[in-house]
């Protein structure tokens, strides 16, 4: 079976338009994929990590996974803490791939959220 999700042999997990998914966590040089379809003639992507604990870095990268350091993202959020954000005022129509990334430091219970307007 094949693996669109640009990831090699990562799976993204699917992101639905303005659902929060919660509970997620990594420990320390770990990374979690996600991915949300962004379609045609949608505006204002905003992409969120919302409360927990610890420290998260949000990458974001049109039409395959970013890398785990963050470093071929087209979007990036490297604030201290777990609220991170990147908003896209005119989002091209493609799958968008989302990486958060434990870094050096545990993030625990952290929740995504992925919304854009149509």
């Amino acid at each position: 079976m094949g693996n669109d999700d640009g990831g090699g042999d990562e799976t993204a997990t699917p992101l639905a338009k303005g659902v929060i998914l919660s509970a997620q966590s990594g420990n320390p040089g770990t990374s979690a994929l996600y991915a949300i379809d962004v379609p045609a003639g949608a505006t204002v992507l905003n992409i969120r990590t919302i409360g927990g604990t610890g420290d998260v870095s949000l990458y974001v990268k049109v039409g395959s996974a970013p890398a785990a350091d963050g470093s071929d993202a087209s979007y990036k959020s490297t604030r201290p803490g777990n609220n991170e954000a990147v908003v896209i005022a005119t989002p091209q129509a493609a799958m968008y791939y989302i990486r958060l990334s434990a870094g050096q430091a545990v993030f625990v219970n952290v929740s995504v959220l992925a919304d854009y307007k149509q």
